[in-house]
């Protein structure tokens, strides 16, 4: 189920203009891997395991798929190594809470989890595959430069990865080079969470109904539990309670102007869900929907810091929604691993997502059946690209 939920984000993405434009970088491996884990990425539609704020689906599965059908090796065994790697190191630096500093979990963990893809793919020993990723360290910048843009940023670290597993034996592991990396950044790496061998990470990962911050989501699905109850009458206030820890992230009230602070805010997603609701799927945001009744939505909106949702966090990212003298509180929504997307639910996903991103959906039963079915890693990628 994981990897038909990223291949489907993929080739949704696939179709961003973000995307398009490294379609003629050129066609070997790295450039395959580059593209793939940029497109799923900037969908905003990809798994998270918020153990540590990770997205590892967008790097894991595009680089087990491109190494996987170079080498004719196991992808679906790539793939459980890959997260494992990558979340028990993202995990392992606190990633849910590192991202409130500026440093982006994902991006410093996706050399290793890339690095560990290539590592098994190639058969690699202990030892190899360790100084692989020891390496692919090295080659992390976890803070995004300003004006840098995400996905391709995303991409260019998971090929750096990949490329140190591709160096094998060769790749040096200097001593102190992980010590020096955290302490550059102040950050500490508890080795209790790294790498353990166990398959669980691949399983305890959230999936989402739609293009959101994973922030966001819980007070979203609040809000949608709400209105389908009852309608919200025109200058109602509405309070949106969230962790102190993510309030600002997704607390905006303001008119977005650019796709991704529109996934980003709670209020304005809520207004789209009252108002534009087939707009929540639309993953480009070409058209950002701005009428009066949104207008008046965000204008009555309350952001407010909660201490017993931060209580929980960071195990469950909660959010509560009240208006109307009615309240609502979600700590696990839809999709997370407290409430599971089965192949029905994803299947239905796919199709809200392709009929919102004029994407014929033709492909989705056939995508379907090769996920369930072990389909090899050629026939899935040329599914997708």
């Amino acid at each position: 189920m994981r990897l038909f939920d990223t291949l489907v984000a993929t080739r949704i993405g696939l179709n961003l203009p973000e995307s398009a434009i490294l379609a003629d970088l050129g066609t070997g491996p790295h450039d395959q891997i580059r593209r793939l884990v940029a497109a799923t990425r900037a969908t905003e539609i990809d798994d998270i395991a918020i153990s540590g704020c990770v997205t590892a689906g967008s790097v894991i599965v595009a680089c087990a798929l491109v190494g996987s059908a170079q080498t004719d090796g196991d992808l679906l065994s790539a793939i459980i190594a890959g997260y494992e790697a990558m979340v028990g190191f993202a995990t392992a630096i606190d990633g849910a809470h590192i991202l409130y500093r500026g440093i982006w979990p994902t991006l410093a963990a996706a050399p290793i989890g890339a690095a560990m893809v290539g590592a098994y793919l190639r058969g690699l020993d202990e030892g190899s595959s360790s100084s692989a990723m020891v390496f692919a360290v090295g080659q992390t910048q976890p803070i995004l430069p300003d004006g840098a843009p995400r996905w391709l940023t995303l991409g260019n670290a998971a090929v750096q990865g990949f490329a140190a597993a591709e160096a094998g034996s060769n790749v040096l592991n200097p001593d102190g080079l992980v010590d020096g990396w955290s302490r550059n950044y102040g950050i500490s790496i508890d080795a209790g969470q790294l790498c353990s061998g166990s398959t669980a990470h691949v399983f305890n990962v959230d999936v989402k109904s739609f293009p959101t911050a994973r922030q966001a989501l819980s007070a979203i699905e609040a809000f949608r539990r709400l209105y389908a109850q009852q309608a919200i009458a025109t200058g109602e206030p509405i309070s949106i309670a969230l962790p102190a820890a993510y309030r600002k992230m997704v607390g905006s009230t303001a008119r977005p102007m650019m796709r991704i602070p529109s996934m980003l805010s709670a209020a304005y997603q809520m207004a789209l869900a009252a108002f534009a609701p087939e707009h929540l799927y639309d993953v480009s945001r070409s058209r950002l929907p701005w009428t009066a009744d949104i207008a008046h939505f965000l204008e009555n909106v309350t952001v407010l810091e909660d201490e017993a949702l931060q209580e929980h966090f960071p195990a469950r990212w909660g959010g509560r929604v009240t208006f109307g003298g009615r309240s609502a509180e979600i700590l696990d929504p839809a999709g997370s691993t407290a409430q599971p997307f089965g192949w029905r639910e994803l299947e239905a996903k796919a199709r809200r997502l392709a009929a919102a991103n004029n994407v014929d959906d033709g492909w989705i039963s056939d995508l379907l059946e090769m996920a369930r079915e072990d389909a090899g890693a050629k026939a899935l990628l040329a599914m997708v690209r």
